[in-house]
């Protein structure tokens, strides 16, 4: 049993090319904390491994962030330490703040850790409820833990 989630709208029209048989449920990304750990005033450098890193500089400069550089590496990249103190030296330079995805955050080793903002997001699907009943039906299930809470 297969389905898709589409996160975000269809820009590349991707759904043109999924078998209309094949169940799509809708979802969008977004920030769960903006509050005072990110400084709208201030200058930030923000890198990012992802499929898509541009999709990520969007999302911060859409809050206003001030996003004076930004630094793409591959997809799942494992940062050096040459990589992380090279970003680091930069910020100090350009007297801004280093902010990366929380999927990138956790892949940065803890000493360097300490001087990196993660920009914390959510997933929000549009139908939970028909999620919940696609997943239930797709392993064969009648309960499910958030069943048995109530």
């Amino acid at each position: 049993t297969s389905a898709i989630i589409l996160i975000g709208d269809d820009k590349a029209n991707i759904l043109s090319l999924i078998s209309t048989k094949i169940p799509v449920f809708k979802a969008s990304i977004t920030p769960t904390h903006l509050n005072s750990s990110l400084n709208k005033e201030g200058a930030y450098i923000a890198f990012a491994g992802l499929a898509n890193p541009q999709k990520f500089f969007d999302t911060l400069d859409s809050y206003g962030l001030n996003i004076v550089q930004s630094t793409s590496f591959a997809d799942h990249h494992i940062f050096t330490n040459n990589e992380l103190e090279e970003l680091i030296d930069n910020a100090k330079k350009q007297k801004a703040i280093l902010i990366t995805t929380e999927k990138d955050f956790v892949r940065i080793p803890l000493p360097f850790q300490n001087k990196i903002k993660k920009f914390p997001v959510e997933l929000i699907l549009e139908n939970e409820e028909d999620v919940i009943s696609f997943l239930k039906k797709a392993i064969n299930c009648t309960k499910t833990p958030l069943d048995e809470n109530t």
